[in-house]
């Protein structure tokens, strides 16, 4: 059982009156990365990945990644194509992939994000109005989220290298800690 599972769990059991809060510093700490696809299919697409929170709260976010910018070495626009990803509750993440008509260099954007800051078990007196669904295939149950939290992101990064051919198909670890993409730029502004 994964730790988003476990974590709801924990939740469930508890007393209905009992809520999970995210404080802004967790929100402060959400990371924006660049990235390549390793699936078949987009195999060395650049990506932009968004890393939320460690907790169960993450599922039920809500983002919305802008129309980014793409760029060659020169600076110049260059053509592409965005592939939303699905978030992924065992790596807390979520991405968006560029299928680009040149070699692009850089990639310039912004997020927003709804995160639920408090949330608590749904109980059979909540309406239904006031339930939150957790993320398209993530296998946990509505909840009723008390407050929310609006946060905004810009992100300025350099794509990373391409992966070798022997990542094709295969996912990449979730890192124990996530560290910015060298030479770029995130700034996260948790709206009071």
């Amino acid at each position: 059982m994964n730790s988003a599972r476990l974590a709801l769990l924990a939740l469930v059991l508890a007393a209905p009156a009992w809520a999970a809060k995210v404080d802004d510093a967790a929100l402060r700490s959400i990371q924006v990365t660049s990235a390549r696809s390793s699936s078949w299919d987009e195999f060395n697409m650049p990506a932009v990945r968004l890393w939320l929170p460690r907790t169960v709260e993450s599922a039920y976010a809500k983002g919305e990644f802008a129309e980014p910018k793409l760029v060659d070495a020169a600076g110049h626009a260059v053509a592409y194509e965005v592939e939303q990803g699905i978030y992924d509750p065992d790596r807390w993440e979520t991405e968006i992939r560029l299928d680009s008509q040149g070699e692009a260099a850089r990639v310039v954007g912004s997020i927003h994000l709804r995160y639920p800051a408090r949330v608590r078990p749904a109980t059979a007196s909540d309406r239904d109005d006031d339930l939150t669904e957790p993320a398209f295939g993530v296998d946990l149950p509505k909840v009723v989220v008390e407050a929310w939290k609006e946060v905004d992101i810009a992100y300025d990064l350099p794509l990373v290298a391409k992966l070798p051919d022997s990542m094709k198909g295969e996912t990449e670890p979730v890192p124990p800690t996530v560290t910015a993409t060298p030479g770029g730029k995130v700034v996260v502004t948790v709206k009071k």
